[in-house]
């Protein structure tokens, strides 16, 4: 299975997450109880505003926290989130909340957004994206919001059952450069590098840039001309592909791009 994917948006007035001023933003779990009701957020309601203020169930997700828990994909978040679980069938992944999960729906109950923009498909009205097709390296996510129920009157379909707002670090997030990798079971291997840049006196850079690869595990299945018989087959699940973003802003203006492309294969 072969999933290329391009995301362009060009906005004016973009606000990222911001934390109150004296308060470690990476540390959400040494926070005292008033400190933590403090924390900002603008998903629950297009806005910044304390989690204390905002009208919703609101659960933040830290960079810190990523790095702690060694959580690789949007999917791995999900899964350690209190009410969410996932699925998969060998070429995607599928999250579920509070036991609503339907089978061959393909996510068209859950709204996802990166820095507050939708990544709903065009086509089918869906969000499939999960793993290492999301496209979006959790190492340079700054931010995750998970608003719990719905959403509709905001963002519009999808925001059903659940919003999540994925914030990506940016010029004013990151340092001048990063280079991380990272290693796994059955031969996965990921390599990222991210830089940030001036754009004149008032605009600013960050790219970010990562190659991975899987070499998927052995499995024993029955024949189906001899039941009793076991064939090995090597390579399920084997992955490679590669992840790119920018995000370029200029005064009130932005502009993110994400391009990558994953080849997977399934074990059917």
């Amino acid at each position: 299975m072969q999933h290329r994917f391009l995301y362009v948006v060009l906005a004016v007035g973009i606000a990222h997450a911001q934390n109150t001023p004296g308060e470690n933003p990476n540390s959400l779990t040494e926070l005292s109880l008033e400190q933590l009701l403090n924390v900002q957020v603008e998903t629950a309601s297009l806005k910044k505003q304390s989690l204390s203020d905002a009208p919703a169930d609101v659960t933040v997700i830290t960079a810190a926290e990523i790095r702690r828990y060694g959580y690789r994909t949007l999917a791995e978040v999900l899964s350690n989130v209190r009410g969410f679980y996932t699925t998969q069938d060998g070429g995607f992944q599928y999250p579920g909340v509070r036991g609503f999960a339907l089978l061959g729906d393909y996510n068209t109950r859950f709204l996802v957004m990166i820095n507050g923009h939708q990544m709903t498909d065009s086509v089918y009205g869906a969000m499939y994206m999960f793993g290492q097709d999301f496209g979006v390296d959790m190492d340079i996510v700054e931010q995750i919001e998970i608003i719990r129920g719905p959403s509709s009157s905001l963002y519009g379909s999808n925001g059903v059952f659940a919003s999540i707002n994925v914030i990506t670090k940016s010029a004013g997030h990151q340092g001048s450069g990063q280079i991380s990798t990272e290693t796994g079971s059955f031969g996965e291997t990921k390599v990222l590098a991210s830089r940030t840049f001036s754009v004149g006196r008032t605009g600013a850079g960050f790219v970010a840039g990562s190659v991975f690869s899987t070499d998927g595990r052995r499995v024993g299945l029955s024949t189906v001309d001899n039941p009793g018989e076991v064939q090995s087959i090597g390579g399920v699940g084997k992955e490679q592909g590669y992840h790119s973003f920018a995000n370029l802003s200029w005064n009130r203006w932005s502009l993110t791009a994400m391009f990558g492309e994953r080849r997977i294969s399934v074990p059917t």
